[in-house]
């Protein structure tokens, strides 16, 4: 706790618009899900957001960031990482109970403005329109997103281009792999043909097109 309170101070004194009567601190690792019980406990007044993001949609978007970073998709840490993040989800709102607030990236998108009060709420800060745009020290942020063009306004953002570059294998692995989550969360389950998890890409190549399907099995 003292690490963590020392790291927090570092960081606040290190930003030049940090004003010294500061009430909030917001820490926004992607890994907090998986410390959130030990984080509650050593501060017992934070609060939590968790994001999540429809399964095929993440794998889709997990998919290319591997193929940037490794040149080849990687799907067994990417169902790893979407099913980590949901059985979290799950079991920190069972244990923490209000201070847990959990909010579907979809519904982000369609309606910012009343996802950003929830969440102003949430946290007990008062609402701005400021919070409807990713913002750094109050300058625009061009976010993190997987695709070539970097969104600022949530208006303009494709919301469903994922569908068209989902593969029939991606489909099959989540329908596998996730889609109690994919009920639990109620997103649409995206049926296909039972031989889906045949289907070959030409950017997995032999070798990952095997480990692919092991991966299939085994889930």
């Amino acid at each position: 706790k003292k690490i963590l309170k020392l790291y927090f101070d570092i960081i606040c004194k290190s930003m030049i618009s940090c004003p010294e009567n500061f009430t909030h601190i917001i820490e926004k690792s992607t890994d907090n899900h998986k410390h959130a019980i030990r984080l509650a406990d050593a501060f017992p007044e934070a609060k939590f957001i968790h994001l999540l993001k429809n399964p095929y949609s993440n794998l889709v978007s997990l998919r290319r960031y591997h193929n940037k970073i490794y040149g080849k998709p990687r799907f067994e840490k990417a169902v790893k990482i979407i099913l980590d993040s949901y059985i979290c989800s799950v079991e920190n709102t069972k244990k923490l109970g209000s201070r847990y607030l959990t909010i579907r990236y979809e519904d982000l998108i369609l309606d910012t403005k009343l996802c950003m009060k929830s969440i102003a709420n949430h946290i007990g800060v008062e609402y701005s329109d400021l919070m409807l745009m990713p913002t750094v020290e109050g300058s625009e942020w061009e976010g993190n997103s997987t695709l070539e063009s970097q969104i600022y306004d949530t208006k303009n953002f494709n919301k469903t281009g994922w569908k068209n570059d989902i593969s029939r294998f991606e489909i099959a692995l989540v329908n596998k792999s996730l889609q109690e989550y994919v009920e639990m969360y109620k997103y649409d389950v995206i049926r296909k043909g039972v031989f889906d998890t045949l289907a070959f890409s030409e950017e997995e190549g032999w070798m990952n097109y095997l480990k692919n399907r092991f991966l299939y099995l085994k889930s």
